[in-house]
């Protein structure tokens, strides 16, 4: 396995989205969720004494949710990684104006960028079919 030498130390990690941030897609085996986020916050909160996380995703929300609901209250709290995941709820629901999806994105990424040091924009795993190619400019 290569390992990035070039480790950056997260003290604070705030993540927000919908369903695939909030974990409802990964089931353990008691029947209880971890979602990635949980697991990459336990994962650098392992080498960082103090590491502080939020986790702001829910369910069902749309990007334009995501941005007002979400950006703001991420931004306020200047963590050092920040990560985005929305709008697939969006494409999801007939005539979705998917030019309209990026520019919320893009107002929910103006708001967040300059209050961290990492921001990472994710999309859900692709997957074939139609919502895919809706969804993959």
């Amino acid at each position: 396995m290569h390992m990035n030498a070039t480790y950056t130390s997260y003290t604070s990690f705030v993540a927000v989205g919908d369903s695939f941030t909030e974990g409802m897609s990964d089931a353990l085996p008691d029947g209880s969720y971890r979602g990635w986020a949980d697991l990459l916050a336990a994962r650098l909160s392992a080498r960082t004494p103090g590491f502080r996380y939020a986790n702001l995703a829910v369910r069902g929300k749309l990007i334009g949710q995501i941005a007002d609901e979400q950006a703001g209250a991420a931004a306020a709290m200047r963590a050092d990684l920040v990560t985005l995941v929305g709008g697939l709820n969006d494409v999801l629901r007939p005539g979705c104006d998917v030019d309209a999806v990026c520019a919320r994105l893009r107002e929910a990424v103006e708001t967040l960028a300059p209050s961290c040091k990492q921001l990472a924009l994710m999309r859900s795993p692709g997957r074939r079919g139609p919502v895919l190619e809706r969804y993959r400019p």
